[in-house]
């Protein structure tokens, strides 16, 4: 009995053997059996197509990636220009018309302190607008008193001779603003230096006469001048000097 099952036991054993080496041979060459061919196909190509897949899906997303940073880099500077253009423009065109309708031109005249005001006057200036007013330095005297003729007609008093003293600022001043520049007419008794024809003298700068001190010496008499000159004039007490200023903020 025991004899018997060893045999039958023998014989199943050596018939697997023979069935799973044949078994095992077909499905290494992929060809025929029904764990051959279609058992092979869904481990190879499936897990060939999943890689495909991946691969596929890796691609896609450095693609998105990819366009989306080239979105953010042409979106960025693109609307960074465009702003940027359009305030510098715009105010650039806020500047230019806020400047043209703020200066309209004319000149202020500022008087110095020997001038006689005008009744109901109590300004020590006269604005003038429209138009550029100036003077060529000359105060003939008046009696006890003298005067200036201005380029727009007006003649404004001094108490005393050579007593005009006036400044001439714009209200539309250059950019850079002019100098300051200060004209010195004198008198008919000035002694004029060797080579200087003139009547006056132009100097940068703002010039002023001291105190108005007029030093007699012998026959003659001197001022002295904020600059360091002393203009010497023949005769006592014979002093005759008009300031004319120009750009310097009044007088």
């Amino acid at each position: 009995m025991n004899t018997y099952r060893l045999k039958l036991l023998l014989g199943g054993w050596m018939m697997c053997g023979i069935a799973c080496a044949t078994g095992s041979t077909v499905d290494a060459n992929g060809s025929g059996g029904a764990y051959g061919g279609e058992g092979g196909a869904p481990h190879g190509p499936m897990s060939t197509g999943t890689k495909g897949s991946t691969s596929a899906m890796s691609s896609t997303h450095a693609a998105t990636t990819s366009t989306n940073a080239t979105t953010a880099t042409t979106s960025g500077p693109t609307t960074t220009s465009t702003v940027s253009s359009t305030s510098v423009s715009t105010t650039s065109a806020v500047t230019s018309t806020s400047s043209g309708a703020a200066c309209q031109q004319g000149t202020r005249i500022t008087y110095g302190t020997l001038w006689k005001h005008a009744p109901n006057h109590p300004a020590q200036y006269d604005d003038v607008p429209g138009m550029t007013v100036t003077w060529d330095g000359s105060c003939p005297p008046m009696m006890s008193d003298s005067y200036a003729t201005l380029s727009n007609g007006w003649t404004p008093y001094f108490t005393g001779t050579g007593g005009c003293v006036i400044g001439f600022d714009s209200d539309c001043p250059s950019s850079p603003p002019a100098p300051c520049k200060t004209r010195i007419t004198y008198g008919p008794s000035w002694q004029h230096p060797a080579n200087h024809p003139q009547q006056y003298d132009d100097v940068d700068g703002h010039i002023v006469w001291t105190s108005r001190f007029c030093a007699n010496a012998g026959l003659n008499s001197s001022a002295m001048l904020s600059n360091g000159w002393q203009p010497t004039f023949q005769g006592t007490d014979a002093c005759d000097m008009s300031f004319r200023y120009e750009n310097c903020g009044g007088v």
